[in-house]
């Protein structure tokens, strides 16, 4: 076998080229970590939004089926009325606008005298 024979400048620069191409994947590695560690951030509030999300469209389809939600909706949206029930409709409120409080009691109590 014959033996190689290496200079100590060869090597220094050897060892030098090695060491900088582990700095550059170091500092490549690096930056690709911290664009990780945003996005995971951003996933992390995406998904905290969304549990959310669930929690309250799990509780309105837990009231959807109930009487008391359906009787809501019909008196919302279609104006729904039980037997025995008025309905008062005020169709210019600025004429309320000058009333007090106490005022404002004293015409209910007159309208359910009606009922």
């Amino acid at each position: 076998m014959d033996r190689v024979v290496i200079s100590w400048k060869a090597m220094i620069l050897f060892c030098v080229l090695i060491v900088g191409v582990f700095a550059f994947l170091f500092h490549t590695n690096s930056a690709d970590m911290d664009t990780a560690l945003q996005q995971e951030a951003v996933l992390q509030q995406t998904l905290t939004r969304l549990q959310n999300d669930q929690i309250a469209l799990t509780g309105q389809i837990k009231q959807i089926g109930t009487s008391s939600y359906i009787e809501a909706r019909a008196r919302e949206d279609y104006a729904f009325l039980k037997p025995g029930e008025l309905r008062f409709e005020i169709v210019n409120p600025e004429v309320l606008e000058g009333y007090t409080r106490d005022e404002l009691q004293i015409l209910m109590d007159e309208m359910a005298m009606y009922e």
